[in-house]
């Protein structure tokens, strides 16, 4: 039986200097990957929700509202299993009109987050401003996955702390063999670092007063 679960496969990787920014901002051949860059660039705002005992980080769910210009969209992503800059985890995603949860409509996300929540509120716990431009990366004639450039900042209980990251996220028309080779020429050619933590993990240290990097 085919398991109905959406699932994300990315790769993620701290940023130190902008040179592979730049170097990404325009048509590039990386062995037998081309990678051509989206003209537009893309600001989010991303809310983070829990409730205030924290029930869904406590059974390792994340809850996440982003607005782009006028949309919405609502992401429930389940526990990440990461390694060597490696997640994979439950995603679960709808459109919706409201910043205010109870005026969502019902769907898997809403649904399966209030599920978590029990008879506690779902409140904002930490913002998380983004600015990113998407790169996608072909192989023949196959786009096999999508690379984001990430600038942005992490705000949380009066805290915040600024990022740069790079992921490259699995698509349809693409296999692991596909990821795993790209990241692999990623790696080598712009020195990248493999990161297994999450923007939300970041996000929950600065919420308790560590360093989110």
């Amino acid at each position: 039986m085919v398991d109905p679960t959406p699932l994300e496969i990315e790769l993620k990787f701290r940023v130190e200097e902008p040179d592979a920014f730049i170097a990404l901002a325009q048509p590039l051949v990386l062995g037998d990957f081309h990678l051509q860059p989206a003209e537009d660039v893309e600001q989010q705002y991303n809310i983070y929700f829990d409730t205030p005992d924290f029930r869904l980080r406590a059974r390792r769910f994340g809850l996440r509202l982003r607005q782009l210009g006028a949309r919405r969209i609502v992401t429930l992503k389940g526990e990440t299993q990461a390694r060597d800059g490696l997640h994979q985890r439950a995603e679960w995603e709808m459109p919706v009109e409201s910043d205010d949860p109870l005026q969502w409509p019902a769907g898997e996300a809403r649904d399966r987050a209030f599920a978590l929540a029990g008879d506690a509120p779902l409140q904002p716990i930490l913002v998380i401003q983004t600015t990113r431009r998407h790169v996608y990366a072909w192989r023949g004639s196959r786009r096999i996955a999508e690379i984001a450039l990430d600038d942005g900042v992490i705000r949380a209980a009066g805290h915040e702390q600024a990022f740069r990251e790079l992921e490259v996220e699995l698509l349809a028309g693409g296999e692991r063999a596909d990821l795993d080779a790209l990241g692999s020429l990623l790696r080598q050619h712009f020195g990248l670092q493999p990161d297994d933590r999450s923007k939300l993990a970041r996000g929950m240290a600065l919420l308790e007063g560590r360093p989110a990097l």
